[in-house]
């Protein structure tokens, strides 16, 4: 006997700095994934705000370099191991890197829900 179960999902490419980094796979219809994801923003929101109190150049790219180092790991939690290396490179991500990623993840997921939610919406766009 089998049991055959199968997961939705969404194939995203990445490209960094212009060239294929690699797949990124979201899951649309897995609640605990959005969940998980959408969890995220609050976690950044949070270490933005343990970072953002340092006024000495030194000690604001160390909290800078924390950020980043959480977020990561955050993200490689969240979507699996390696997932932020292949995203972000081997080291460190900017700001504009991390928005640039939450956006295009969000906008993908809203993308790929949106025949999904119509019929609760009644026909009307979000």
């Amino acid at each position: 006997m089998t049991l055959n179960i199968e997961r939705p999902s969404l194939q995203v490419e990445v490209l960094r700095d212009g060239a294929p980094a690699g797949m990124l796979t979201l899951y649309p219809d897995d609640t605990a994934f959005l969940q998980r994801f959408y969890a995220l923003g609050q976690k950044l929101a949070d270490r933005q705000a343990l970072a953002g109190g340092e006024r000495e150049p030194e000690q604001a790219m160390q909290a800078l370099e924390a950020l980043a180092e959480g977020v990561r790991a955050d993200i490689d939690e969240t979507f699996g191991p390696g997932t932020s290396g292949m995203v972000f490179g081997p080291a460190g991500c900017s700001p504009a890197a991390l928005a640039q990623f939450f956006g295009g993840v969000a906008a993908a997921l809203e993308d790929s829900r949106r025949p999904l939610m119509e019929q609760y919406l009644d026909g009307e766009a979000p």
